[in-house]
């Protein structure tokens, strides 16, 4: 009898022991709370963050104000919810599908008005970076010609960028994304790069500006613009920005501005 009892005992202080190793792995592990919330929503320079397994991000800019002049017409260009939906599929890669709105067009006395194309897309984590060398990821996807014909190539068409980034040898209040990729357009390529500098100014407001654009690799002008802007994390999965930019030269848009909403499921 008192050998059952010993056994018995020695059982339940086994599973006991189970128990707390359990509970404090669960309490490191499954509790652990999330890292802040990190966007594309830039749009020029994507971020070198891969979105984590089983999270869902949602970011869109409902609202996006162009104007620009060209042979002495001047153009205006709403765009209304460019979406971009990222899925965390696994520790390395996220999937990504895109959404480039609808669009409110005036150029000089004529109207137009329609939906853009959307995108699909991957982000793969390529160097986790180092002392020595940077954290890079690599965008690459293709458009889907669903938009209306005013605002849609009618093709498919590729892209792809690297991004490194150079943050891990700056400051912590510090980092710097940068963008080198090429896309194309009806079979017309075009080389882009950007280059972001961001500023903690505290825990959930951040400050940045970014240089950006686009040279066209057979024919055409270049393009180059600024912008700048502010990011704030209302929560620790929500995130607020706007942002305004000017061209650098002629064949650039000449102003815009853009007020973003940035939400990941589960909290």
């Amino acid at each position: 009898m008192a050998r059952k009892n010993l056994i018995h005992n020695r059982c339940l202080t086994a599973q006991t022991f189970t128990l707390m190793l359990f509970l404090i792995w669960a309490n490191n592990v499954l509790g652990a709370p999330p890292p802040p919330i990190s966007t594309d929503r830039i749009l020029q320079t994507n971020s070198v963050d891969i979105l984590q397994p089983g999270y869902f991000q949602l970011e869109t800019g409902f609202y996006s104000y162009e104007t620009d002049r060209e042979n002495n017409i001047k153009s205006k260009h709403i765009f209304l919810n460019n979406t971009s939906y990222r899925m965390g599929f696994r520790e390395e890669m996220e999937l990504r599908v895109g959404f480039y709105g609808y669009n409110f067009q005036n150029i000089g006395s004529e109207n137009d008005s329609g939906s853009s194309d959307a995108e699909l897309s991957t982000k793969i984590l390529l160097a986790k970076g180092s002392e020595s060398s940077p954290k890079t990821t690599l965008n690459a996807g293709f458009t889907v010609p669903t938009g209306e014909d005013a605002f849609s190539s009618n093709t498919v068409d590729p892209f792809f960028s690297f991004i490194p980034s150079f943050s891990n040898f700056l400051p912590d209040s510090m980092y710097n994304d940068n963008s080198l990729g090429i896309t194309w357009n009806d079979a017309n390529g075009d080389f882009k790069y950007g280059t972001l500098w961001g500023l903690n100014v505290s825990e959930s407001v951040i400050f940045y500006g970014e240089f950006f654009g686009s040279l066209p690799i057979d024919s055409g002008s270049n393009s180059h613009g600024f912008n700048w802007g502010f990011t704030w994390a209302a929560k620790n999965n929500l995130q607020l920005d706007i942002f305004a930019g000017k061209s650098l030269n002629d064949p650039a848009t000449d102003f815009f501005v853009n007020v973003g909403l940035s939400m990941r499921f589960p909290e």
